[in-house]
């Protein structure tokens, strides 16, 4: 009966076909000598059926000329043989379904579907199981690898922006600097000039009327004053100043000396 439904569902090159993909895929299984083992335990089987067959037939069988018409099949070898062969083939493929089911194995027409279905989106379906899960792994290892780059590129971007802050506000310290130092230089040319001035004007009074003035002044402008005029003068000034602060001016221009 089952070789009945197999003849209507399936031409016989469809079902060579189908026999070639179960017999590759019991060879990766079991491994092709075991495969060998199966098929000849079941050849085996096969004979053993015909053969108590044939012995319960000969038994009520009709003899002679009759049982020659009554029975050409069984007179046949090869008939019996190819019969043989067909009842093999079904019976290796039933097995061979029915061991790749109980192992986990799909069928031929169930094994593509399933690559299909757990393959990841983009992946052809012509690859194996196996072929998919590590493109799978592999896609899935790009896109970290993209997300880590583009968190670099962030971080350099942000370190980039603070190096052109730092930069911009170095450059603004050493303007103020130089702007510092160069207010600085004018006051002091500026109050230079200004000492000058009044030494020249101290040093062409009355040396007593510079000396008593210079007895008021803050002692640091007298000796920026004092030493700005000839030694001369200088002289004559301190004589003629008090005792105790023509010692102080005295002392603070050898120290400067």
């Amino acid at each position: 009966m089952a070789g009945g439904e197999v003849k209507k569902g399936m031409s016989r090159e469809e079902a060579g076909k189908l026999y070639e993909q179960l017999r590759k895929n019991m060879e990766s299984k079991f491994g092709k000598g075991e495969l060998d083992s199966i098929i000849q335990k079941e050849k085996q089987r096969v004979r053993r059926e015909q053969a108590a067959a044939k012995t319960k037939v000969s038994g009520t069988r009709p003899t002679g000329v009759a049982a020659a018409e009554a029975y050409p099949a069984i007179r046949r070898g090869s008939g019996a043989q190819a019969a043989m062969l067909f009842v093999v083939f079904f019976a290796v493929m039933k097995m061979g379904i029915s061991l790749m089911e109980a192992s986990g194995i799909a069928s031929v027409s169930n094994a593509s579907a399933s690559v299909v279905g757990t393959a990841a989106p983009g992946v052809s379906a012509g690859y194996s199981r196996e072929e998919a899960k590590v493109l799978t792994a592999l896609d899935e290892r790009r896109v970290k690898l993209e997300e880590r780059s583009a968190g670099l590129d962030r971080r350099e971007a942000e370190m980039e922006r603070r190096d052109r802050e730092f930069a911009a506000r170095l450059t603004q310290i050493r303007d103020l600097t130089e702007r510092l130092k160069s207010d600085r230089l004018q006051n002091d040319h500026r109050k230079n000039a200004q000492l000058d001035q009044l030494a020249n004007v101290y040093g062409s009074m009355n040396p007593a009327e510079a000396a008593q003035l210079m007895d008021q002044l803050d002692v640091t402008i007298a000796l920026s004053l004092i030493e700005r005029m000839p030694e001369k003068r200088i002289g004559q000034i301190l004589s003629l100043m008090s005792p105790e602060r023509a010692l102080t001016m005295t002392r603070m221009l050898s120290n400067k000396q």
